[in-house]
């Protein structure tokens, strides 16, 4: 899991189960320092199927079912 937005200062902390990240061997990762043009490209190449993803997906799951799955 990616997370490439934070929450604004002074935000209440997220609660994670560390339990289900360690046993499920869930990875999570954040990123900064990204502006929207090159997130734009790397969309149209997935659009334009001139960048293979398609084994970078592991799973798929419904919005209503996300907090399941976390």
């Amino acid at each position: 899991m990616n997370f490439f937005g934070g929450l604004p200062h002074g935000s209440d902390p997220v609660a994670l189960n560390i339990n289900d990240i360690h046993y499920r061997h869930i990875r999570i990762v954040g990123t900064h320092g990204s502006t929207p043009e090159p997130n734009d490209s790397a969309l149209a190449m997935i659009a334009d199927h001139r960048l293979g993803v398609a084994d970078l997906i592991t799973d798929r799951i419904r919005l209503d079912a996300l907090e399941d799955a976390l």
